[in-house]
């Protein structure tokens, strides 16, 4: 794994300020990694958006997050902080540094506030070009540096306005994190949570105690839950059997795929069948949903899943 980091510099505003205040650097560091111990503490802001690998933000305060690629934060001035690969990890981030009364003033509205310092955007490659245009053809003078005020300010504002919602505090970062692992995994049979406890740091027993207090509902429940989702979808719009399904979805055998079904749902997939409208597809029922469940053979349904 290398050790060095590589930066691609973007933009550098010379120092140059304008009333408002200005921008100072932008640059991508892949593997990016600070070589000394303490925490820092700027007179700046700065953004950075993970665009590859993870990192683990922390502050002596207590506070602490790990981000993964599509995860943009804030940091502020006066707070010390430190961001830093995750062990055995490198990550990669294009950061930009700002400061000037414009900035204060969004951040005094709480527009961006220390406490809900964090965004999800997604996709990367479309984000991260967004924000590198903004540095295409920048004016080396106090006018240049308005127009970059201007620009940064809109983009962010887009930014927040396709967030459906503002995950900043810690534990709902951490959930929202936790939530994406379980969700990509599609079938009962293979779901593994001591793995994703352990991408996640911790130890299985913590991993659930911690899920189960923040989400309200233990992870292995939350994960049948979401595979009810898809298995309603997936029965409103076909006459598949419950054998089909069973198999489709991971579950060891139809019986036991029944009843998880009657528990989450409330009704057998016979009695759900009787109260919706079925259409006559044998098949998953877009072309998303049959790449992301794909037929697999009976055998390779040894075990059901548990709430764990």
């Amino acid at each position: 794994m290398p050790t060095e980091t590589v930066t691609r510099n973007i933009f550098d505003g010379h120092g140059i300020l304008s009333p408002l205040g200005g921008l100072g650097y932008a640059a991508v560091h892949q593997n990016s990694r600070w070589d000394f111990d303490d925490p820092r503490i700027t007179f700046y802001y700065s953004l950075t958006y993970i665009l590859d690998g993870r990192c683990h933000y922390t502050e002596p305060g207590g506070k602490s997050v790990i981000f993964s690629p599509g995860d943009l934060f804030f940091c502020f001035p006066g707070i010390p902080h430190r961001i830093d690969p995750l062990p055995g990890e490198q990550f990669s981030e294009f950061w930009i540094t700002f400061e000037g009364p414009m900035f204060d003033l969004w951040r005094s509205t709480r527009l961006i506030d220390p406490n809900q310092f964090a965004l999800r955007l997604e996709p990367i490659d479309y984000w991260f070009g967004r924000f590198e245009g903004l540095f295409a053809n920048v004016r080396d003078d106090q006018v240049g540096q308005l127009m970059l005020i201007g620009s940064l300010q809109s983009l962010l504002a887009e930014a927040m306005s396709v967030q459906s919602r503002r995950v900043t505090d810690p534990d709902e970062i951490w959930l929202s994190q936790a939530k994406k692992r379980i969700e990509d995994v599609l079938r009962a049979d293979k779901l593994d949570l001591e793995t994703i406890a352990s991408t996640m740091g911790m130890s299985y027993p913590n991993f659930r105690r911690k899920f189960a207090a923040v989400a309200g509902v233990p992870p292995g429940r939350y994960h049948t839950q979401i595979l009810m989702q898809h298995i309603c979808e997936w029965l409103t719009a076909s006459h598949a059997s419950n054998k089909m399904a069973a198999e489709w979805f991971g579950f060891c055998n139809v019986h036991h795929f029944s009843k998880r079904f009657k528990e989450v749902v409330g009704v057998s997939p016979s009695e759900f069948r009787s109260r919706v409208e079925v259409g006559s597809m044998t098949e998953p029922p877009s072309p998303s949903l049959q790449r992301r469940y794909p037929p697999h053979r009976p055998s390779d349904y040894p075990n059901g899943t548990i709430d764990k």
